[in-house]
């Protein structure tokens, strides 16, 4: 399935983006980027693999819907990426690495629109959360691909 592929491929692109990148997570310590598809893994004490997960900091590509309009205009699939920090300082500044995670996402996206077949298309809307979840602090990137169509087959030819 075409949006599962291009939700595969942002996946990677991120984990390639972000490679090098550091926050600290919900104990403190320093980590890198959670980047995963749709969802955060599930995280229980008791199952193997699971215990040292921390989400923070993370990015989600979520895949939200697509769109054929007609058969001239290209396929699109919309897709959101969800950021999330931790920032346990009392001044408040948890946006200022959030800004910084859409820009690098921003800037990256909009000099190679193209991630194999797919291709970033206007607009790019981004927000910040507008309520008070200290210490978490959460922003939103949306964006919209052009993804291939199916080719049709004429079964006279």
């Amino acid at each position: 399935m075409t949006p599962l592929m291009l939700q595969d491929k942002l996946v990677s692109e991120l984990e390639k983006l972000f490679e090098g990148r550091y926050l600290k997570n919900e104990d403190g310590a320093v980590a890198s980027f959670l980047i995963c598809p749709q969802w955060l893994p599930a995280t229980d004490p008791n199952v193997s693999g699971q215990a040292g997960i921390t989400y923070f900091p993370y990015i989600r590509v979520i895949v939200d819907d697509g769109q054929d309009e007609n058969e001239e205009e290209p396929n699109t699939c919309n897709v959101r990426f969800e950021i999330g920090i931790q920032d346990e300082d009392t001044n408040y500044q948890g946006h200022r690495d959030l800004l910084n995670a859409i820009g690098t996402i921003y800037n990256h996206f909009m000099r190679y629109k193209y991630v194999g077949p797919f291709e970033l298309v206007y607009p790019f809307k981004w927000s910040l959360n507008p309520e008070n979840t200290f210490p978490k602090f959460f922003a939103m990137v949306e964006t919209t691909w052009n993804i291939p169509k199916v080719t049709i087959v004429d079964p006279l030819t």
